[in-house]
C-alpha cells in the first residue's frame, strides 16, 4: 500500500511542486484511503485488568496490596501465607483455594481429617497449626471475604470521570467505524460510564429493557440490532460477567445497585453472575456461553486483536488467543509492560521470550511493551504500521 502511494506523488511529476493546492488534494486522498482502509478493517479489543488501572482500577498486583491491606484476623495469616511467592496475587490464591475446595468435594479432604494439620506462618513470621477441617474452612472464609471486596473495589466511582480521556484517544485511533467490539474480563462498568457520558456514543451489552416486567433482561440479539445513523455503537461483551449481573425472578437481569448477593440474596434477586479469579469452570451457562461463542467467532474472522492489560491465565481464552495467532491470518497487538514474557510463557508455552522471533517477523504477534493511559502509549500503538 505504501509503494501505491508514493506512485501515486511520482506521477503527478513536477506538477505537485507546483500546485500546493493539488498536493493538498493528494495527501487529502490518501488520509481519505486509509480512514477507509481501517473503517472495513475488523478490529477486536480487549480489555484486561490493565485497562483499567488507568482509571484508578487496581491490576493484580494492586488488588494484592489492598487484600492485605483489608483483610484482617486469621484470614489475613493465611492469604499472607497463599502469597509468599512473588508470582503469586489474588488469581493465583483463589486458584488455590478452588483446588482445595474441590479435593473436599470429591471425597479425598477424608484422608486428612482427624490427626492431619496444615501449618502456616503470618506476616510477623508466626507460625499456625490448625486442624485440616479448620484449614479448610478458612480458606472458604477467606474466599468469601476476597469475593466481597472484589465487589467493593471495582464499583464504578465518580471520580473516575475525569479519567476516562484514553478511551476516547483509544477509539478514535482505529478510525471512523460505526461500531467497535469490545471483550473483556474486567467486571466493572468503565465502558458503559465512557459511552453514557461521552456524546454520540452508545453502549450495547446485550441487555434490553422489558416493559412487562420493568427489568433489564438479558438479550444477547440486541446486540445484532440495526446501528444508529447518529452515534457510534460500542459492544461490550463481558466474558467473565458484571457487578450488575443478577439471577432474577425474570432470568438474567442487570441491576443498580452493585450489591453482592451470594451471601445477602434476597427474594428479587438469588446470585451473582461473575466467573471469578482462580475459576476453572467452562463457560456453559447463559450468558457466558453466547459471549464466549461470539468472542471465538469473531476471532477466526478479525484481521487485528489489540489486548490491553492481560495476562493470558484463562485456559478457555487462550486456547482462542492461540488459534488466532497460528492461524495467520491476523495481528495479535498486545499492551503492557512485560508483553513478550506474558505472551510467550503464559499463552504460547514457550520456554524464552527469544522463541517469539518467529511471530514478531511475520507480524502474528505485536508487542506494546507500555501501560495503557501513561504518557506515550498513544504514540506507540499509533506508530505501530498498518500492516505489520
Amino acid at each position: 500500500m505504501e509503494s501505491a502511494w508514493k506512485s501515486s506523488e511520482t506521477d503527478t511529476g513536477d506538477a505537485a511542486a507546483e500546485s500546493p493546492l493539488e498536493e493538498t488534494s493528494c495527501t487529502s486522498l490518501g488520509i481519505h484511503y486509509w480512514e477507509d482502509v481501517k473503517a472495513r478493517l475488523l478490529d477486536i479489543i480487549f480489555l484486561g485488568a490493565g485497562a483499567s488501572a488507568a482509571v484508578g482500577y487496581p491490576a493484580m498486583a494492586g488488588l494484592r496490596t489492598q487484600l492485605l491491606d483489608r483483610i484482617k484476623g486469621d484470614e489475613r495469616n493465611l492469604l499472607y501465607e497463599l502469597l509468599r511467592s512473588e508470582q503469586s496475587d489474588a488469581e493465583t490464591v483463589l486458584q488455590d483455594i478452588e483446588s482445595i475446595d474441590s479435593l473436599v468435594k470429591r471425597g479425598l479432604g477424608k484422608i486428612f481429617q482427624g490427626s492431619s494439620y496444615a501449618i502456616f506462618t503470618d506476616m510477623a513470621g508466626q507460625k499456625h497449626t490448625v486442624l485440616f477441617q479448620q484449614f479448610v474452612d478458612l480458606c472458604l472464609s477467606l474466599r468469601e471475604e476476597i469475593r466481597d471486596l472484589i465487589f467493593d473495589i471495582y464499583q464504578f466511582r465518580t471520580e473516575c470521570v475525569p479519567r476516562l480521556g484514553p478511551y476516547s484517544q483509544l477509539f478514535a485511533t482505529f478510525g471512523s467505524k460505526r461500531e467497535h467490539h469490545i471483550y473483556t474480563t474486567n467486571y466493572d462498568r468503565i465502558i458503559e460510564a465512557f459511552c453514557a457520558r461521552t456524546k454520540g456514543f452508545e453502549v450495547r451489552d446485550g441487555f434490553e429493557y422489558d416493559s412487562k416486567t420493568r427489568t433489564n433482561l438479558w438479550r444477547p440479539v440486541s446486540f445484532d440490532y440495526a446501528l444508529p445513523e447518529d452515534a457510534v455503537t460500542v459492544k461490550v461483551l463481558k466474558l467473565h460477567g458484571s457487578l450488575d449481573w443478577k439471577v432474577g425472578e425474570s432470568g438474567i437481569e442487570r441491576v443498580s445497585p452493585e450489591i453482592r448477593m451470594e451471601q445477602r440474596p434476597t427474594a428479587i434477586h438469588k446470585k451473582d453472575i461473575l466467573i471469578y479469579p482462580g475459576s476453572k469452570e467452562p463457560p456453559e451457562n447463559e450468558p457466558f456461553r453466547t459471549v464466549y461463542e461470539r468472542f471465538e467467532t469473531q476471532m477466526k474472522e478479525a484481521d487485528r486483536c489489540l489486548v490491553i492489560g492481560f495476562s493470558f491465565r484463562d485456559p478457555y481464552l487462550n486456547r482462542i488467543f492461540r488459534d488466532f495467532v497460528n492461524s495467520g491470518k491476523g495481528h495479535l497487538w498486545v499492551m503492557s509492560k512485560d508483553c513478550k514474557d506474558t505472551v510467550a510463557r503464559n499463552l504460547l508455552g514457550l520456554e524464552k521470550v527469544d522463541d517469539l522471533e518467529p511471530y514478531l517477523h511475520t507480524g502474528r504477534f505485536v508487542p506494546i511493551p507500555c501501560h495503557f493511559g501513561e504518557a506515550d502509549w498513544l504514540t506507540r500503538l499509533r506508530n505501530i504500521e498498518l500492516f505489520p
